[in-house]
This record gives structure tokens, C-alpha cells and sequence, in this order.
């Protein structure tokens, strides 16, 4: 005998899902270790940029702190500097200041004013007159002191720009005053830090890291880059996201003038100043992505390692489960199915062996050569015997039509002869038949079988009742019931009668239903519909809305009752939907038409 499958569907399904579990595990692991390599790059980078930043705040404000003590007193104290008037020597004086600023490794020039005259003494120049000073921001400055708000006094360290020579000098200039007792200036020193050489005391390295410090309003007053002197920081800061992936508070990720970056910084309470370390996130980036590079060799390599022990393991496997399927295939001379796996040839093989041993019993039972007892509860259950329109089951034109019913009905159904099945069926069964019908299958119906006993009888009656249909070419289904009662062919002008007044009579409750007519009138659901659509030429649904909207009607033409009320007496409890269906019928609201009508009656009285 020939192969049942040439194409080992389930050998390929168990490859595939070692092949997936490995890649999922391979993968979860590759990507928990990747995560954790990740921060512990991001982490190591993250102490790196603090440490060198602890050291660099500490370091500038210890000299920074040292330069603002040093001239403070000498402002205050020395002999020399308290007691310079107009007229005064100046050359020496010039001497000393010149002195002072050139032994300062941070000090670029000190300068001091006599405000009322006008007059300087400056270490870098031999200007005597304040207007006659190199130093253009001298003036601006001496300005801004006499103002009320005076950006100068609020700031330790005032960051700006001076050109001398020619050429631009940043500062950031230490301002010390005296005043007279009125509040008029007296007396103003100006000592001018020059802040490339505080810079220097900032960690830089090319493309990578960088140190800003910036003062209380926000501007930059020393940079290691040489980018962002006197600049706003925040107007650089772009994209903040504060997870940076460890669990630190002093440290997040933004885009500083344009280029991502991981951003470290500490606030000093001494001068209230902020120091920032920027590091460029893609040089991290690209740390990880060559550490990443190793793990992802690591990762083909177990799953190369994987997909080779599914193969080996799955031929073990697949085996015993190949013979058996050969072995089924030969016991039962069944045809090889390449649209299916093993499991479901299996699985398909002992159905159908299952289905032969039921359906042989049943047709003994039904044709009273057996009486023994079905397994099946008996509280809901009818005999329907179907027959096709084109007689031959094995017709093309029925096979599909065949096969549905076959499962519909299963496992209570069986053949009865080469022309007709039987089948022991719920309500909820024939209904669903009823239902799905078009006009392919005569059908005939017993009563309820009530007892195991009655099975033959029952099979009789829906047999006769399904031969009387074949004579009735407008019949497809046929109840015995209806027989036994009635001319079939008084039945239907009966119930349709039946079904008028009904309705008529109860059409304000709410819950009336299909369910409801079948039950009170002793039909079944399935035919009540099929009488509904064939007599009285509507679905039951939309036949029930034309009886309650021609009451509704009437009810706004000759009542004051308001559209709820109406509502409620027609049995529609949602006056929203009693609302629109009524719209969608008439045409126009219930105001609309009872307005029109009463006006039409006045019209009508007055001619």
C-alpha cells in the first residue's frame, strides 16, 4: 500500500514548534541579558559622568569661593583700594590692581571706579575716564547698578561679552559697591573672571562629554565646549524623558541642541549654581550595540543548535504515529487525505467508525428490527425523516446539502434506504433545519416522542408525513399533526386566521414573539416563520410593527394621549424606538402627524 502522507504534516508541526519554543527562549534570554548588559553600560557611563562631576563642582566652587573671599576683603579693607579718590596717585595704584589680577590663575583684570567723577583705575589699561574706556560694558554695567531692578546686584557671577582690541573676551564679572548714605554709588569694583580659564577646570573630551555650569536664571556662565557661553540652557534642552533605564533622580536623557544626550547634573547651594555633565547617547549606543553584536551570535548559534535536536527528536516521535496512521488507513480503506493532518485522519477515521456502529443501531430501532434502548434523553425530541427533491443522495447537486444535514443530525441519524435519512432531532435541531432549507429537501415530522417505546411509531408517522409532502408539490414540510387534524391543504388559511386574531387581540404585550404564537397556538417556531412569509406575505417582526403603527395612528388622530403613552399601549416599552420606527413608516414625527390630521379634520368641518 502506498504512503498515507507523503507530506508529514505532523512531523513538520513538531519541527516547527521546537524550532518556536527555542527561538522564544533563545529569545528571552538574548533579550534579559541584552537588557541587562544595557544597563550596566548606561550604568558604568552614568558613575563615570557623576564622579567627574562631583570632582569638577567641587573643585570650581572651592575656587570660585576663593576668589569672591579674596577681593570682597581686599574691596572692603585694603588701605589702598578704600582709600582711592579722584586725584589720587593712580600709577600705583594701577601697579597694584595689575599685581593682584596677573598673580590670579582665574582673574583677567580688575577695575575700579570712582562713580561720582567718573573716573577708573584699570589693571589691564592706563584709562582714567570711565568714557574713555576699551571696555564698553564698564559703562552698561555702571547703568544697570543704578536701577531699581538691576539684573547685575541679583547675580554673584554676571556672564557677558566685552571686545577689547578688537577682541571678544567672555567674562563673568564679580561686582562689589559701596554707597552713600542717600543710596547713591560711591564706589565700584569690577573684577572680570575670565571664564576659558574656569572652563579648564570642566571635564571635556571631543563628540562625547561636556561639563556647562549655569546660574539661577537659567543662563550658561562657563562651558568646556566653548559653544554655549551666556545662552539660555533650557532653550537648548529638547525631548526630555527622565528614565534613562537605571534607577537614579540626578540624571535623564534630552537633546541638547540637537544631538541626544544623556544628561547628569548637581546643584550646589553656594552661589546657587548648577553643574551639568552631557554625554553623547550614541557613543553609548553604540557600546551596546557592540556588546549586543556577541549575544546575537550567541542566538543564531543556539538556534542553528535547536532547529538540529527538533529534527533528530521529532523523527523519533514521529514514528509510531506514521505506522498508525497506515495501519488506520488500511482497516478502515480509507483514502489517503493530504488536506488533513495525522491527528485529524485519526480522529476522522474513529468518528466515522463511531458513527457506523451508531447509525446501524439506530436504523433497526426505527424500522422495529431492534428494540433496544438509545442512549438519548428522550424530554425534546421528534422523529424527521428528509428525502431530497432530486432523489439520489449521491448526486452531485445533493452532496453538499447531504453532508450538512448529516451533521446537523449527528449522531442520531441514519439511512434509512438509498432514498431517504431518519433522524431522531431536537426542537432546537428541526428549527435550525427549517431555517437553512431552500427548497431542496422534503421533510416529514412525527409527534413528540415521549417514551423509547414509542420510536417506531413515531418513525411511521413522520415517514407517512413526509410522503404526504412529496404529493403536495407547494409542501416542503409536513407535521403528522397537521394531517390527522385537517385537510393540509385548510391548514395554512386556518393558521393564518388563527395567527390575525391573535395578534390583534395581543399586541400591547410587550414580550409577544414568535416563541410566544408557537407555543400558545401549538405550532413549531420554524413553521410559524415559513406560514408568516408564504401567507401573510411578511416576516413576523414586521408584520407585528404594521399592526402596532396602524393603532398608533389611530391613537394620535382621535386621543390627546402623549407619544409615550401611545407607545406603551401598543406593547413598544422604548419610547426612543417607537419614536423612530414610527418616523421611518409614516414619514413624519408623531407631533408631525397628529398636527396634520387634526388639522385636516378642521379643513374638513368647516367646508
Amino acid at each position: 500500500m502506498k504512503k498515507v502522507f507523503t507530506n508529514s504534516k505532523v512531523q513538520r508541526s513538531i519541527i516547527i514548534s521546537y524550532i518556536f519554543t527555542g527561538l522564544v527562549l533563545t529569545g528571552i534570554l538574548s533579550a534579559t541579558y541584552s537588557h541587562l548588559l544595557t544597563n550596566q553600560i548606561i550604568s558604568s557611563r552614568y558613575k563615570q559622568a557623576n564622579s567627574a562631576l562631583q570632582v569638577a563642582t567641587s573643585t570650581t566652587i572651592l575656587m570660585l569661593e576663593e576668589v569672591y573671599a579674596r577681593y570682597f576683603q581686599l574691596f572692603q579693607t585694603d588701605p589702598q583700594v578704600a582709600s582711592y579718590k579722584e586725584g589720587q596717585e593712580a600709577d600705583n595704584l594701577q601697579s597694584y590692581l595689575s599685581n593682584l589680577a596677573f598673580n590670579d590663575v582665574l582673574v583677567d583684570s580688575i577695575v575700579l571706579i570712582d562713580v561720582p567723577n567718573q573716573t577708573m583705575i584699570d589693571s589691564s589699561s592706563r584709562n582714567t575716564k570711565v568714557s574713555e574706556s576699551s571696555d564698553f560694558g564698564i559703562s552698561e554695567m555702571l547703568n544697570d547698578l543704578t536701577l531699581a531692578n538691576s539684573t547685575i546686584r541679583n547675580l554673584i557671577f554676571y556672564p557677558r561679552t566685552a571686545v577689547l582690541d578688537q577682541q571678544e573676551k567672555e567674562y563673568l564679572t564679580l561686582t562689589f559697591t559701596i554707597s552713600t548714605a542717600e543710596g547713591a554709588l560711591s564706589k565700584v569694583m569690577f573684577v572680570n573672571i575670565d571664564e576659558h580659564l574656569l572652563s579648564k577646570l570642566l571635564y571635556f573630551e571631543q563628540d562625547a562629554n561636556y561639563m556647562l555650569i549655569i546660574n539661577r536664571n537659567g543662563r550658561i556662565i562657563s562651558d568646556s565646549s566653548n559653544q554655549n557661553f551666556n545662552s539660555r540652557y533650557f532653550d537648548l534642552e529638547k525631548d526630555v524623558q527622565r528614565n534613562v533605564g537605571i534607577d537614579v533622580e540626578n540624571a535623564y536623557i534630552a537633546n541638547i541642541n540637537g544631538v541626544r544626550s544623556i544628561v547628569t547634573y548637581q546643584q550646589t547651594a553656594k552661589f546657587n549654581l548648577t553643574f551639568f555633565n552631557i554625554s553623547n547617547y550614541q557613543q553609548i549606543t553604540r557600546e551596546v550595540t557592540n556588546s549586543n553584536l556577541t549575544v546575537m551570535i550567541l542566538f543564531a548559534f543556539f538556534l542553528a543548535l535547536t532547529a538540529i535536536i527538533s529534527i533528530i527528536l521529532s523523527k523519533k516521535i514521529y514514528s509510531p504515529i506514521h505506522r498508525l496512521v497506515n495501519q488506520v488507513a488500511q482497516i478502515n480503506d480509507m483514502n489517503p487525505d493530504f488536506q488533513v493532518d495525522e491527528f485529524e485522519f485519526i480522529y476522522k477515521a474513529l468518528n466515522d467508525i463511531n458513527q457506523r456502529k451508531v447509525s446501524d443501531e439506530l436504523r433497526n430501532v426505527l424500522t422495529g428490527r431492534s428494540t433496544k434502548t438509545l442512549n438519548i434523553d428522550w424530554s425534546d425530541v421528534q422523529i424527521i425523516v428528509l428525502q431530497p427533491k432530486l432523489v439520489d443522495l449521491n448526486q452531485s447537486e445533493n452532496l453538499k446539502t447531504s453532508e450538512y444535514i448529516w451533521e446537523l443530525f449527528k449522531p442520531n441519524i441514519t439511512l434509512i434506504d438509498e432514498f431517504s435519512l431518519g433522524a431522531i432531532a431536537t426542537s432546537d435541531q428541526i428549527n435550525t433545519f427549517l431555517q437553512w432549507n431552500h427548497h431542496a429537501w422534503t421533510a416529514g415530522i412525527s409527534h413528540p416522542v415521549e417514551k423509547p417505546d414509542q420510536i417506531n411509531k413515531c418513525f411511521r408517522q413522520a415517514k407517512v408525513a413526509c410522503e404526504f409532502a412529496l404529493t403536495k408539490e407547494e409542501v416542503q414540510i409536513q407535521y403528522y399533526s397537521n394531517i390527522v387534524t385537517s385537510e393540509a391543504s385548510n391548514t395554512r388559511l386556518q393558521i393564518k386566521s388563527q395567527l390575525h386574531a391573535y395578534i390583534s387581540e395581543n399586541y400591547q404585550d410587550p414580550q409577544l414573539s414568535i416563541e410566544t404564537l408557537a407555543f400558545e397556538l401549538g405550532y413549531s417556531i420554524g413553521y410559524l416563520r415559513q406560514v408568516f412569509k408564504e401567507e401573510m406575505g411578511v416576516p413576523y417582526n414586521e408584520y407585528l410593527i404594521q399592526i402596532r403603527m396602524e393603532e398608533a395612528k389611530r391613537l394620535l388622530k382621535e386621543t390627546d394621549l402623549s407619544a409615550k403613552d401611545i407607545a406603551d399601549r401598543i406593547g413598544i416599552s422604548d419610547s426612543r424606538y417607537f419614536y423612530t420606527i414610527f418616523k421611518s413608516r409614516v414619514g413624519l414625527t408623531a407631533q408631525e402627524y397628529r398636527k396634520k390630521n387634526r388639522e385636516e379634520v378642521v379643513v374638513t368641518s368647516e367646508n
